[in-house]
C-alpha cells in the first residue's frame, strides 16, 4: 500500500535527518521542515498524515503552527505530535493541539510507537473529506 507521509519539523538538521531516516527504515515516508512557516508551506502540499514538530524553532514556533495547521482545512486532518526537550509536556497549550506529546529523551522504540499510533489512527480515506 501508500506508505504514511510523515513531516518532521526541527531546525535541528542533524536532529530533523536522523528521525527522518529512522522513519523511512520503519517504512514511512518523510518530508523535513526547518521551522514552523516551512512545515506550514510543505504540509499544505505534502498533505501528511502525521506531523512531528519540535517545539523550541525560529520564525513560527511548533506550538504556533500547529495551532495554524489545525485552523487549515487543508491541513486540519495532520495528526500532531510535540516533540520537545525543553518544554512541559503537561501544558495545557500542548494538550489543546497536539494528538501526541513526546519527549526527546524517549527511546526510539517510544518515538516509532508513537508516530504508529497517530498514523494507523489517521488512516482514513482523504476522498472523504473533499
Amino acid at each position: 500500500g501508500v506508505r504514511p507521509v510523515v513531516l518532521i519539523v526541527d531546525d535541528s538538521k542533524d536532529g530533523a535527518e536522523a528521525a527522518a531516516l529512522f522513519l523511512e527504515l520503519a517504512g514511512f515516508h518523510t518530508i523535513t521542515a526547518a521551522n514552523g512557516l516551512e512545515a506550514l508551506i510543505v504540509a499544505h502540499y505534502a498533505r501528511p498524515e502525521v506531523a512531528v514538530l519540535d517545539m523550541a524553532m525560529p520564525v513560527l514556533n511548533g506550538l504556533e503552527a500547529a495551532r495554524l495547521l489545525k485552523a487549515s482545512p487543508v491541513t486540519r486532518n495532520t495528526r500532531l505530535m510535540a516533540y520537545t526537550a525543553n518544554w512541559s509536556l503537561d501544558d495545557a497549550a500542548l494538550k489543546e493541539v497536539f494528538a501526541e506529546t513526546l519527549s526527546k529523551s524517549a527511546s526510539a522504540d517510544e518515538f516509532l510507537a508513537a508516530v504508529q499510533q497517530l498514523a494507523a489512527n489517521n488512516s482514513h480515506d482523504a476522498t472523504a473529506d473533499l
